[in-house]
């Protein structure tokens, strides 16, 4: 190709071109060829093919391919190229398991997203790659365990994994994550794609395929945690399991929570409630308890399909995104002690005064059916009583 005369070209740029064709890259082994390259960026254009053989780019830097149509494995030779900081590659039709990184000790950004990657994720990353901020690997086919080298990663800020086929437990190695900032898990092994996701529509709920385990409680104490995401994994045990007792704190960065789509059960720890977030979710769980000691904790709150019982308290009723009627059974003494802004205020029974009805209606049968047992009985003794006088007569009667 034409690259392949570029010995000296150090930046090439033509990313938001809408360019089609094969890749502009070297194909030749003349290992001087474009050894100058530090910056290659084709980024949201239309260029098909497979990525060459990288051992003629050794200074490369920053390798932007992401919105194309490049298919195949990524190369092993990938890592060879030591001073690579940035890989993105996510949004194209890549396919096979990842090669080994590990070598890649400048390595800062890495994204894979939106491909048909696969395979297990062993090996691929190491401990010892101390500048790593950010890693996405989401939608994709990965398969088995989030391995414990990632989450040891010193430098880790950003982790993404959501759609795969991943079905073993989050690593307990997270917990000694703390530069870790979002964290996106939501569905880590529900990718309809690659792996036979199980969903069963009913009510407006589902369920899928499971990941092993539940969530390691240090999540909510991380240092600098803003944003937690696990929704659609079917996790067990509470929100907080690993601990005998109830949380004690949380981490004062951790703004935004959804655990929705899970098994959790148990009840709401009483510093989560007391605790303002952005965004909170916990709904479709099994999650119990009473609305006594809830708080709109919330700017966005979900509690809608758990077990949740009892009043809700006051500060509900102003907060303007609220939705935790549905598929619980709070009480009320009227239709103005609900959150007005729940989705569903308008149609909603309270539990009191379904419980009510529900014993008045049962209270009702009851007295049917003791009033017919007794009028039953009433009559089966007059017509016994007619029997035996009718038979009476018949025997005094003289021939």
């Amino acid at each position: 190709g034409c690259m392949d005369t570029m010995e000296s070209l150090q930046i090439f740029n033509v990313g938001y071109n809408s360019l089609t064709g094969s890749l502009p890259l070297p194909t030749t082994t003349n290992t001087n060829t474009n050894s100058s390259l530090m910056y290659y960026n084709i980024e949201s254009n239309s260029f098909v093919g497979q990525l060459p053989s990288m051992s003629t780019l050794p200074s490369l830097e920053y390798l932007i391919v992401s919105y194309n149509s490049i298919s195949g494995a990524l190369p092993t030779s990938i890592n060879l190229l030591s001073n690579l900081t940035s890989i993105l590659l996510n949004n194209n039709e890549f396919t096979s398991t990842l090669p080994s990184l590990s070598n890649l000790t400048q390595l800062q950004t890495f994204s894979v997203g939106s491909n048909s990657a696969s395979g297990p994720l062993d090996g691929i990353f190491s401990s010892n790659q101390g500048s790593i901020s950010m890693i996405d690997i989401s939608d994709n086919g990965f398969t088995n365990s989030i391995p414990s080298d990632i989450f040891m990663i010193s430098s880790l800020q950003v982790f993404a994994a959501s759609e795969n086929c991943i079905s073993g437990g989050i690593p307990d190695s997270i917990c000694s994550s703390t530069t870790l900032q979002t964290l996106s898990m939501d569905g880590l092994n529900n990718n309809v794609r690659f792996c036979s996701a199980l969903k069963m529509w009913f009510a407006d709920s589902h369920l899928s395929n499971t990941v092993a385990g539940g969530i390691p409680s240090c999540i909510w104490t991380l240092p600098q945690v803003a944003s937690v995401h696990m929704a659609g994994n079917g996790f067990v045990g509470t929100i907080h399991s690993g601990l005998d007792q109830d949380l004690t704190s949380i981490s004062n960065s951790l703004i935004n929570v959804s655990l929705s789509y899970n098994r959790f059960t148990g009840s709401i720890p009483t510093v989560i409630q007391a605790t303002e977030f952005n965004y909170f979710d916990i709904s479709h769980n099994k999650i119990s308890g009473t609305g006594v000691g809830l708080t709109a904790n919330s700017n966005n709150i979900t509690y809608e399909v758990n077990r949740l019982s009892g009043l809700l308290p006051s500060s509900f009723i102003p907060t303007t995104n609220v939705n935790v009627l549905l598929g619980n059974l709070f009480n009320c003494y009227e239709q103005k002690d609900l959150p007005e802004n729940d989705p569903h205020y308008s149609d909603y029974s309270c539990g009191s005064n379904e419980l009510n009805q529900s014993m008045i209606s049962m209270g009702a049968v009851v007295a049917i059916v003791i009033v017919t047992g007794l009028s039953i009985r009433y009559y089966e003794r007059k017509i016994f009583s007619r029997g035996r006088i009718a038979s009476t007569n018949h025997t005094n009667t003289p021939n």
